[in-house]
């Protein structure tokens, strides 16, 4: 424990309340980083019953890959191989593109801008409104392919607007943005991304994409359940192809994030500055704003930047505190931990406020 406030023993101490609330959490990690409060900490507990859970041990990130498919984008941007407004009709493998064609989905005015910012038009093939969650269940082996995922979005209906004048999240579209990661590259995605990024400059030690590479040296995985189904049982390409993929530390989640928006990520500070700007679309909730690059959220009242992941995970910075943190709390099909709570919020809520008493002067 560092400093004399205790806000590492108070975050611990709720991390066991919101566990011993919801018995089907298996573990909850997190990891802080805010000097300010002169707190750099990590720290896991474990339900009764599941292996010790460590804040060492890697996981499924989900959706909070997308961040990092973004920066790569990004980065091809920053090198002239790309440009931030290409329209996507020639960047796409001949099978993708005859797939929106045939969908009714105009890739000559779909840009990469639009991709990025989930302002394209196309449904979500991962969403709530999709049967895909309950298709990987039935069959968690199941290897699937980034066409068939494609295939299953674009046959959800027909564009939902116009591209660039409505917000919908889609994961799909991020399939599109890995595909076109690979055939600017010409490397397979997860050792594309590492290499745009930087990963060893940045000192993501223990992050890698699933199937794409090898894990390091003596890495272990943190227990993720959806429902009673372990994660792990799912094959990984049922989130794989840029919308997923990745799997993380929590110390690396905020590893990264500060590097993002602390300017070690682009070469030149317009390109984050470009990248962190909302389009002219409207956000439900408005919070909820959504740049090329990171979404906002609000906890405990507090706007922040950052991203969420399907199999229970979150990462945000509060920048005009100084803090970043990241936490797992190991299960898909619940709120993030929980709604049952005496006083009630979430323990995402409940965290970022802990940490608000601790900056108030």
């Amino acid at each position: 424990m560092s400093g004399p406030s205790g806000l590492e023993a108070q975050l611990h101490r709720e991390m066991q309340r919101a566990l011993a609330a919801d018995p089907s959490l298996p573990a909850i990690i997190l990891a802080i980083r805010a000097p300010q409060l002169g707190c750099d900490w990590a720290g896991a507990v474990t339900q009764a019953g599941i292996s010790r859970q460590s804040p060492a041990m890697a996981l499924r990130i989900a959706s909070v890959t997308k961040v990092y498919t973004a920066a790569a984008i990004l980065r091809l941007v920053e090198q002239r191989r790309l440009g931030l407004f290409d329209r996507i009709d020639g960047l796409l493998s001949p099978e993708a593109a005859d797939l929106l064609a045939d969908h009714g989905y105009p890739a000559a005015d779909i840009a990469l801008y639009h991709l990025l910012t989930h302002t394209a038009g196309l449904h979500d093939h991962a969403g709530p409104l999709s049967p895909y969650a309950e298709l990987c269940m039935a069959d968690p082996a199941r290897v699937w392919t980034r066409h068939e995922q494609l295939r299953l979005g674009l046959g959800m209906g027909p564009p939902l607007a116009p591209p660039g004048t409505h917000f919908s999240y889609s994961d799909t579209g991020y399939i599109l943005l890995g595909e076109v990661i690979e055939r600017v590259t010409g490397m397979v995605l997860g050792p594309a991304v590492r290499q745009l990024i930087g990963y060893e400059r940045l000192g993501l030690a223990q992050t890698w994409w699933d199937i794409d590479e090898v894990p390091p040296a003596g890495a272990e995985r943190a227990a993720q359940r959806m429902e009673e189904l372990e994660v792990a049982a799912i094959h990984p390409s049922s989130d794989l192809f840029g919308g997923g993929g990745l799997v993380a530390t929590m110390g690396d989640l905020v590893t990264f994030l500060r590097a993002l928006l602390r300017g070690y990520v682009f070469e030149h500070p317009q390109t984050l500055a470009a990248a962190l700007m909302t389009p002219s679309v409207t956000f439900t909730p408005p919070a909820l704003l959504h740049s090329a690059l990171l979404r906002g959220n609000v906890f405990a009242g507090r706007q922040c930047l950052g991203h969420g992941g399907f199999w229970g995970v979150q990462m945000a910075d509060l920048s005009d505190l100084d803090v970043t943190f990241a936490l797992s709390w190991g299960q898909a099909r619940c709120g993030p931990a929980t709604s049952g709570l005496e006083g009630g919020g979430n323990i995402v809520d409940r965290l970022v406020a802990i940490i608000l008493e601790h900056a108030a002067p």
